[in-house]
């Protein structure tokens, strides 16, 4: 089974903690994460049920934050652009991804919280949690290739979003102020896998057939495939 790790290493015990969780998304025991990741402690992340649940909104009680994490359909790149253009506040609370290099919902979610957790130790590379957690989905130390490499492009027709805010109700607004200035819903299913999509991630994240077979040895192909890439956002952590 693959390994979720997220933590940041820092001196003293407080470098120790790590987070983890398998990418079925169920509740997981305390293991040993490959590579070099001991042990780590299991984050409990509730399941997604269906399209636009309730359950794409967080509540990240160690930072006192709520994040949603979802995407929409066939979404033109002007309309997205000038939403974050015209929307000042919003932009440092809000973050679009190029769908099509999501490894699912997992991924943001771990994204989302080193970006918190280096705000909260004061390592953050970048100004926004917006950004910050660019820079960790994209698992590449600048800021500006993490954006070449995840954020929006003309191409773009579907795409995924983060939103932070205090509050569910803070958060759930903003979502819709996105999903009515795009006049579309949230659609979960653009970050979910298919042959096609894995293909694309496994080029962009670098990731081997040799690695990719080694760890679906204990699950399936796109299983491993979110286990791998998440392994590079916390390795990412030890980096910065």
């Amino acid at each position: 089974m693959g390994c979720f790790s997220l933590g940041r290493q820092r001196n003293g015990n407080k470098n120790r903690r790590r987070q983890q969780r398998t990418a079925d998304g169920e509740q997981g025991d305390r293991e040993a994460c490959k590579g070099g990741f001991a042990s780590a402690t299991s984050r409990n992340i509730p399941k997604r049920h269906g399209v636009a649940s309730k359950n794409m909104l967080y509540y990240i009680e160690e930072y006192l934050k709520t994040v949603a994490i979802t995407g929409y359909k066939n979404v033109k790149f002007l309309s997205a652009e000038t939403f974050l253009k015209t929307s000042r506040q919003q932009v440092q609370q809000i973050q679009f991804f190029d769908a099509s290099l999501i490894a699912s919902w997992q991924h943001l979610y771990f994204a989302a919280i080193n970006a918190l957790q280096s705000f909260h130790a004061g390592t953050n590379v970048s100004k926004s949690l917006a950004v910050e957690t660019i820079l960790y989905a994209s698992a590449v130390r600048q800021i500006q290739k993490a954006i070449r490499l995840l954020g929006i492009k003309p191409s773009t027709a579907s795409v995924a979003i983060v939103v932070f805010g205090e509050t569910r109700e803070e958060v759930a607004g903003l979502l819709d102020q996105v999903s009515r200035y795009l006049d579309t819903a949230p659609d979960d299913a653009v970050l979910e896998l298919d042959e096609v999509k894995a293909a694309k991630i496994r080029e962009a994240f670098n990731i081997a057939d040799q690695e990719l077979r080694t760890v679906s040895k204990s699950s399936d192909s796109n299983v491993a495939l979110v286990s791998l890439v998440v392994e590079r956002v916390a390795l990412l952590a030890t980096q910065l």
